[in-house]
């Protein structure tokens, strides 16, 4: 099996700085208490499918709404599924909610260039939708925990699901 590996998506690149300032939304969030993380379920970004971009987010580093841009992917492995080819394993417990990697891949197929993202197989009953994001004024997609994944479970969605720029 031959693929390049990709840390981040080609959709398009933000050039011009001004028109990204733009696209900034700041939240509104206060900055936690000692030991807690910011940004949570109640935060305006959040709720919007918006990541906080580092060094705007009132929370700083305490922002937990960062989690493509600091690529805190759930433990992901690839494997042999048989007939399916290869297929997308959890080596960790995820909670439901959970973010578990951006699919990343040259031109939304990464068949030849992506990311652990591009294993993930379809099923009728899958374990994982996708969510589109903005983060750093570019659209991502992410796979999030539809319900609780074992440990060793293969991780799975509906590719009928997402439609990214008129594209299946």
């Amino acid at each position: 099996m031959e693929y390049e590996s990709m840390k981040v998506d080609h959709w398009f690149e933000v050039t011009d700085v001004v028109e990204f300032n733009l696209k900034i939304m700041v939240c509104h969030c206060k900055p936690p208490l000692e030991g807690r993380m910011g940004c949570g379920a109640k935060c305006l970004n959040r709720m919007l499918n918006i990541e906080c971009v580092q060094g705007t987010c009132p929370c700083g580093e305490l922002c937990s709404n960062q989690q493509f841009q600091k690529r805190r992917y759930a433990k992901l492995k690839w494997f042999w599924c048989g007939k399916k080819g290869y297929g997308l394993q959890a080596h960790e417990y995820i909670t439901e909610g959970q973010f578990l990697i951006e699919y990343v891949g040259e031109n939304i197929d990464a068949c030849v260039k992506g990311n652990l993202g591009r294993f993930i197989n379809h099923s009728c009953n899958p374990n994982c939708p996708t969510e589109k994001w903005m983060v750093n004024g570019e659209v991502c997609v992410g796979l999030f925990a539809l319900r609780d994944i074992k440990k060793g479970e293969e991780v799975t969605f509906d590719y009928n699901y997402v439609r990214v720029f008129g594209a299946a």
